[in-house]
């Protein structure tokens, strides 16, 4: 079940490309058969309104396994069943579970098995996956399978695919327990390709520059140094500090800030965005750490308390956390609440020690909506629609957009009073914010608190932070592999200082460069132009060596003129070899030698990421649905794509060479020397 077969990755490519074009006619005309079905589901008749106290679910826990094993059977029959798994949904969210994630993997494995033995039909199985994306309306799961059964069964099927594919996308990006470990895995791997480019990178500045630090840092010292005693002091400069401290990854900062000194606009990007997130590497290693401790934390076991299934033993562990919190913990209240009402027990919410309107008024506003609608539902299942009305506006407006429950309640709070007109209202701007809740919601006609009136759990990100702020487990992940790097003479709190430093270093000397203080590389040669050199030249881009030679080759003796030419051919033939054999061997290395660092840069890092993602797809931490397959999201397809894209560029480079880069001369040098060209 890990293995992705090689023959689908085209269909994937296809699937990926065609996501993203995929036209409006189709969803205009799935929006209006769904407003159509909205309509019929909205109930406006007798027993909507009946103004009596609403039950709670009178269901056992064993009649989802009765549904269950029913759906098995129909299944081996070669029929989707999809009645038995809407049969199972209503039950499930009549006892308060929306979401049955082990349900929805033993379905989607089940499924994938009896097609695959040739007992379920293609057509069938699409239809039992859509069924299961009901089932479990918060999880991505059903979605994404639904999308790679289509690719390889049914590929003509365009537009449920695309759809399945985005509708898994979408739900993947709002689910933690799927988003956070990809996250994590790509974030790791995008750290390890930035730090294979950067040293890449280095070695390619080393090539372009450091003729010219040399050279600038040789006009800096007294007179009476050469040319040599001047470069073997700026190695000793840059190698030294290192050796002393037994950290390479010191010396070959010291050696990007001193090339920073010289380098062009272009390659000076690069250099800052190096040090800039070496600066930030403490904050990348909290979160990473954050998110390798998500799935031992607290906020996760809330978040699974109100998105999927909390038995009993779930809300004993739940309530003696609520009952033993020391400090204010406001999605702990709103959790142990929430299942309260979900048991059935919603006037224990307006009871003596249940929750109060007033605390409510004093949580944050983004999760005030939330408390108004929770106490208007318990309102409302207690018959007390005139009081429900307040507490149900309150929260409409404190939701806005985020959620149509407040406009669902309040749709029962009128219907329970007999008042049509200001039912209408509320289902139309229910419609509004979200079509789709407001379908599955009125789709569950069963009459009981979870069935008939909406207490959404809250969004996702609420538990997020919620981790961040509460985390007290630290992982050392960058910690761990930075000695190998920096030396266990310097800790990882320095990499901020040695960044900052860096940065500041880079971004203060480009007023040098600008104003045309520093020497460049010449375009033809490679070798350092003095900027003094302008004067001489007509502000020429070339250095005086090749200037004479071949502007002014006419006032020399043919002797010398010969000599030069064959020097300065063999020190041209030797960059362009240079650049072309980089840009074979590794693509992006010779743009960046040539003096475009941002797209060599990009290249390179593109090459590692994509062999990266392509090597081992699913990361170093495996999300649950990579039990079921190696790579759900294809992101195999991404890595071939960043590959080929930077072969193309090194390709191009090889085949037809890269003309170096017009270094920055003084502003109106450059002005005087391009309307010279023209």
């Amino acid at each position: 079940m890990t293995h992705q077969p090689a023959r689908w990755r085209v269909l994937w490519v296809l699937l990926l490309g065609t996501a993203l074009l995929w036209g409006a006619p189709a969803l205009a005309q799935e929006r209006d058969a769904k407003m159509e079905a909205v309509i019929e589901a909205a109930n406006f008749e007798a027993l909507a309104a009946k103004q009596e106290p609403i039950p709670a679910s009178q269901l056992d826990p064993i009649s989802l396994q009765v549904h269950w094993r029913l759906y098995k059977q129909v299944l081996r029959r070669g029929e989707s069943g999809t009645d038995q798994l809407e049969a199972l949904q209503g039950d499930s969210v009549s006892m308060g579970r929306h979401n049955l994630p082990a349900t929805s993997f033993a379905a989607i494995h089940l499924i994938e098995a009896e097609h695959d033995a040739g007992k379920l039909p293609a057509a069938q199985a699409s239809e039992s996956l859509k069924a299961l994306m009901a089932l479990s309306p918060a999880l991505p799961h059903p979605a994404l399978a639904r999308a790679r059964h289509l690719a390889r069964s049914s590929p003509g099927e365009v537009g449920e695919l695309v759809s399945s594919y985005r509708e898994g996308v979408r739900r993947m990006l709002a689910w933690p327990d799927m988003r956070i470990p990809y996250q994590f895995n790509m974030g790791l791997a995008l750290l390890l390709a930035f730090a294979g480019a950067s040293i890449l990178f280095l070695l390619t500045q080393l090539l372009r520059y450091f003729s010219v630090l040399s050279y600038d840092f040789v006009r800096l010292l007294p007179a009476g140094f050469s040319s040599t005693q001047g470069m073997l002091l700026l190695l000793g400069i840059v190698i030294v500090p290192g050796l002393l401290l037994q950290s390479p990854l010191l010396s070959a900062l010291l050696l990007l800030g001193a090339l920073g000194c010289v380098q062009q606009l272009r390659d000076r990007v690069v250099t800052l965005l190096i040090f800039g997130v070496l600066l930030a590497l403490p904050l990348i290693e909290a979160r990473l750490s954050n998110a390798l401790t998500w799935s031992s934390g607290s906020s996760r076991e809330l978040l699974q308390s109100q998105h999927t299934v909390c038995d009993r033993r779930c809300f004993d562990t739940l309530s003696a956390s609520w009952r033993e919190q020391e400090s204010k913990d406001i999605l702990l209240d709103y959790t142990y609440w929430l299942q309260v009402y979900r048991t059935g027990s919603p006037h224990v919410l307006h009871g003596p020690s249940g929750l109060k309107e007033e605390t409510v008024k004093a949580w944050p506003r983004s999760l005030r909506g939330y408390g108004y609608n929770l106490l208007g539902a318990a309102k409302l299942a207690q018959a007390k629609p005139q009081e429900a009305l307040p507490l149900l506006t309150q929260a409409a407006e404190q939701l806005g957009r985020t959620t149509p429950a407040a406009y669902l309640n309040l749709l029962r709070a009128h219907q329970m009073l007999d008042d049509k007109e200001s039912a209408q209202r509320a289902i139309d701007r229910a419609n509004d914010i979200d079509l789709d809740a407001t379908l599955l919601h009125l789709n569950t006609t069963r009459r009981d608190i979870n069935s008939w009136l909406m207490v959404p759990a809250l969004p996702a990100p609420f538990f997020w932070r919620r981790h961040e702020q509460a985390n007290t487990q630290a992982v050392d992940l960058v910690a761990s592999f930075w000695p190998y790097l920096a030396g266990r003479h310097i800790p990882l709190s320095w990499s901020q200082g040695m960044g900052g430093a860096g940065f500041l270093l880079v971004l203060l000397t480009a007023g040098l460069m600008w104003r045309g203080k520093t020497s460049a590389p010449c375009t033809s040669c490679g070798l350092a132009r003095d900027p003094e050199d302008g004067g001489k030249n007509g502000n020429h881009p070339f250095c005086m060596s090749c200037y004479r030679t071949y502007v002014a080759g006419g006032s020399m003796t043919f002797q010398a003129r010969v000599e030069s030419e064959d020097t300065l051919n063999a020190r041209r033939r030797m960059q362009v070899l240079t650049r072309r054999v980089l840009s074979a061997l590794l693509p992006g290395a010779g743009h960046a030698t040539a003096g475009y660092g941002v797209i060599g840069f990009a290249g390179m890092m593109s090459l590692l990421l994509g062999l990266l993602l392509v090597l081992r797809p699913q990361g170093v931490w495996r999300a649950p649905q990579d039990l079921l397959y190696a790579d759900w999201l294809g992101l195999w397809v991404l890595g071939a794509l960043l590959i080929l894209g930077s072969l193309a560029l090194g390709f191009y480079g090889a085949a037809r060479d890269i003309p170096p880069a017009l270094s920055r001369l003084k502003l109106h040098e450059l002005g005087d020397y391009r309307r010279g060209e023209s």
